[in-house]
């Protein structure tokens, strides 16, 4: 098994991150909270509470005019947002992002796959399972979500059937990207018994020094970094 050991001396950033704007519970968020964990990285953390319309306010809407989460903040002022932007910033010239040109093309390729089939519908399905008063759906609209859930499913378990990771035998920010919402599928209704290749990344991917749960957060991020533990 390959698994990463960064430590923040390891990475050569111009400016370092801050501060982390997130919700707990979004999986868009855990991606960003589970790479500064592995690259030993270590910001304040800010909860924006998206349900009592706190990501409307005028104050989080000047660093990010679309009101989502989640945001990171640089010590130079500078503002990333967007999941998979920041993801990729955070991950350069590390491990986690190889300088081959052909296994970069395949981590932009699994996290467009990842807001496309998994974001918008494993995401989704959990959030509203969760919060079933945030917005008014039918049974056509889940018919729909888990259709199109399992037919990406499907994709990664043929993938991961072949090969260790996303990318192949190594460990890297495409698979922390769809680890976020695919390792908690089941909390939005999703059965995953026949996914056995899936089931077993999901352990290798918990098995990632400094590896922290979604709901792992405090004042600071991450709490502890020497945990390890495996969710």
């Amino acid at each position: 098994m390959l698994v990463v050991r960064r430590t923040e001396a390891d990475l050569k950033l111009s400016v370092r991150p801050t501060r982390l704007y997130d919700f707990p519970f979004s999986g868009n968020g855990y991606k960003i909270r589970l790479t500064l964990a592995y690259l030993g990285l270590t910001v304040e953390y800010e909860t924006i509470d998206l349900l009592s319309g706190e990501a409307s306010s005028p104050e989080f809407l000047a660093r990010n005019p679309m009101g989502q989460i989640p945001v990171l903040e640089l010590e130079d002022g500078t503002i990333l947002r967007e999941s998979n932007s920041i993801l990729f910033w955070l991950t350069e010239g590390t491990s986690l992002m190889p300088n081959d040109r052909l296994a970069r093309a395949r981590i932009v390729q699994w996290t467009c796959f990842e807001q496309s089939n998994i974001d918008k519908v494993l995401g989704r399905t959990r959030f509203l399972k969760r919060y079933p008063d945030f917005m008014v759906t039918t049974s056509a609209d889940w018919d729909q979500w888990y259709a199109t859930g399992y037919r990406a499913l499907d994709v990664m378990e043929a993938e991961l059937r072949e090969h260790s990771f996303l990318i192949g035998d190594q460990f890297s920010a495409a698979d922390i990207c769809l680890y976020g919402y695919v390792h908690c599928a089941g909390e939005g209704g999703f059965s995953l018994e026949r996914y056995r290749s899936v089931a077993r990344w999901r352990e290798q991917v918990q098995k990632q020094p400094r590896h922290l749960l979604i709901d792992e957060v405090g004042t600071t991020f991450p709490p502890n970094l020497d945990g390890g533990r495996a969710a």
